[in-house]
């Protein structure tokens, strides 16, 4: 069983701003995701992989960008 919540761009950005270290979670999650896509490309498609802590990075980034946070 799990619960969903749908959250437009203001309401998400409140919460991020009063808990980045959601933002740091999320972005964790999500390179640690494309490191493992990454992985199964390399081993069935034969595509080069990027490390999970730069991408993890680039990720933050990117939602800080959008988001207006640091």
């Amino acid at each position: 069983y799990a619960q969903c919540y749908r959250l437009d761009q203001a309401n998400f950005e409140q919460v991020i701003r009063s808990r980045p270290e959601i933002a740091e979670e999320i972005a964790r999650i999500v390179a640690t995701r494309e490191r493992e896509l990454a992985r199964f490309q390399e081993d069935h498609l034969g595509r080069a992989s990027t490390e999970v802590s730069l991408r993890a990075q680039s990720i933050l980034g990117k939602m800080r960008a959008f988001f207006g946070f640091r």
